[in-house]
């Protein structure tokens, strides 16, 4: 009997099924759609996987609810039920326990017929039922058997929750061996959640790049925007024009994945202020001035810095920052 097979022997209990709403977390997971494609040539996969990389899930939602289970190869069925099933909204109606009851028993069938990422989100399911759930070292073990069978799904969980960490706790909790493992099969959630790791909880930028780059080799775009700010960093210190057309072209490249301009401009503004460099200085509290109405953070670091904004030329918009932020790096590489 194969290791995976024993694990869907478990007793899976929908989160949802005490028939009160619960307040799931979002569990990250990569999908990927090898089987059966020559089945279902009317969906566009490769759309719902460019949005699954945008975050877009109502629109996949959407997308896949105009096609009946039986027409869905088991990747697509997967993340059908697993939207449906995570999506919940708080004004809960009877269509939405319908979709939700339809979507486990999916997860579930899945499971049975040894498809392994639907094993390995149930036991996560499991997590977050408070009636009778598995042990936590249960949920590890089967986990672990799940990984040994090279699931990157069940590795990202092994990396993401501790065998002996109480319930009710919510410490990030981090395991680099686990997470490198499922990141390195592809699972983006994995890379970024080392990507954070390398940031805050144990810096190490070499690290936090590498992670970076594969949250972008496997499509997760956005995160050009992170790196391109960690160039702008790097060209703060080490002046040149090298740097200068590095911090320049992944800037341009990311502006296409910018939701909220402020969001952006506002950290590239709290760089330049941290400088050694008076005039980036200068620019860098104009740049966060003009962010504080957008951009969360902006007002507490204005306060935090002691920025009186009368002592600055106000940017007139936006727009204006682009061709300035430009300019002013130009000067301080001795490039004009």
């Amino acid at each position: 009997m194969t290791k995976w097979f024993c694990i869907v022997g478990i007793t899976l209990i929908s989160c949802g099924q005490s028939g009160q709403e619960t307040n799931s977390p979002s569990d990250p997971s990569t999908i990927s759609d090898t089987d059966n494609q020559e089945q279902i040539k009317e969906l566009d996969v490769d759309s719902i996987h460019e949005l699954e990389k945008l975050g877009r899930d109502s629109d996949i939602k959407d997308m896949l609810s105009e096609y009946s289970d039986h027409d869905l190869s088991d990747s697509m069925l997967f993340l059908k039920s697993k939207l449906n099933y995570e999506g919940i909204q708080p004004n809960y109606t009877d269509e939405d326990d319908s979709l939700e009851t339809n979507a486990y028993f999916n997860i579930e069938n899945l499971c049975l017929s040894g498809y392994l990422d639907a094993c390995a989100y149930s036991i996560y399911c499991d997590t977050w039922n408070w009636e009778n759930p598995m042990s936590k070292e249960e949920r590890h073990e089967k986990w672990l058997a799940l990984a040994d069978s090279g699931n990157a799904l069940a590795m990202y969980y092994l990396g993401t929750n501790a065998p002996t960490q109480p319930k009710e706790s919510y410490v990030r909790y981090t395991d680099p061996k686990w997470l490198k493992k499922s990141c390195e099969l592809g699972n983006i959630e994995a890379c970024d959640h080392l990507a954070f790791y390398y940031k805050y909880d144990n810096p190490n930028e070499k690290e936090r790049i590498k992670y970076l780059n594969k949250c972008v080799e496997y499509g997760r775009l956005s995160r050009k925007i992170e790196l391109s700010l960690i160039s702008l960093q790097h060209l703060t210190k080490y002046p040149n024009k090298e740097n200068y057309n590095q911090f320049r072209e992944k800037f341009l490249e990311s502006k296409q994945y910018w939701h909220n301009e402020a969001n952006v401009y506002f950290p590239v503004g709290e760089i330049l202020f941290n400088s050694k460099d008076n005039s980036l200085k200068t620019f860098g509290a104009r740049v966060v001035i003009l962010t504080k109405h957008r951009a969360s953070s902006a007002k507490s670091f204005i306060q935090e810095n002691g920025i009186k904004e009368e002592n600055y030329v106000p940017l007139n918009s936006f727009e204006s920052v682009e061709p300035e932020l430009f300019h002013i790096l130009k000067e301080y590489c001795g490039l004009e």
